[in-house]
This record gives C-alpha cells, sequence and structure tokens, in this order.
C-alpha cells in the first residue's frame, strides 16, 4: 500500500509535512485493521510533486507485484472531469486491474492516493 502526498514546489521534496503524514499513517492503519489477522498489509508514504502520483503509484505496483489497485474517487475533481488526473494516468498506464472506491478520499488528499 503506497498513499502519496504532494510536496508544493517551494518545499523541498523532504520537507517535513506532520499533518498530512499523520494521516497517511492513520489510512495506513486503518487498511491494516481492515485486512483483519492473517494479512500482511505493508504500507509506505510517498512524496511527489504535483502530476507525479500517478506514475509513482504505477511504479509501485510494478515493483510491489501488485495484484490490483485500489483508488478512491478524488474528493475533488477538476471542473467538467469524472476522474482526476492521477486516476486517469493510473487506468492508462496499469500494470494490474484497478479497483476504484466510490467514497471519496479524504479531503487532505488533494492529490494523494491510496494502492
Amino acid at each position: 500500500m503506497v498513499v502519496t502526498l504532494t510536496v508544493p514546489q517551494h518545499l523541498d521534496i523532504n520537507a517535513p509535512l506532520p499533518e498530512a503524514e499523520a494521516t497517511a499513517q492513520s489510512i495506513i492503519e486503518a487498511a491494516r485493521q481492515w485486512a483483519g489477522r492473517g494479512q500482511r498489509i505493508k504500507g509506505t508514504v510517498a512524496k511527489v510533486r504535483a502530476g507525479e502520483a500517478g506514475s509513482r503509484i504505477v511504479r509501485e505496483a510494478i515493483d510491489g507485484r501488485a495484484d490490483a489497485i485500489v483508488m478512491s474517487m478524488p474528493a475533488h475533481r477538476p471542473a467538467g472531469k469524472v476522474l482526476s488526473k492521477t486516476l486517469e494516468t493510473v487506468l492508462g498506464k496499469r500494470p494490474c486491474r484497478v479497483i476504484i472506491d466510490s467514497a471519496p478520499a479524504y479531503p487532505f488528499e488533494e492529490g494523494s492516493k491510496a494502492a
């Protein structure tokens, strides 16, 4: 599982984002609890620049030999668009099946997704 955090251009890519990182860790922990006993969920937080989340999710899926990518519908989408740029990128480059959850992503996740 990877949760991407978009780091603003004016900050170093490794800059601390305490609130967003704490929320990302809580998403990973919730996935671990949801999965139940006997299933191991490995989670990581990946910091990316705007526009890089989709490619990073695909790369993580390839590297991790994922069977599926699970993503939420974005909480905020460009006007007139059904899918976000991140979701379009993942669908266009998918190395495995993609499951889109109809529940919107958390509001803090502007550009952040879980896979």
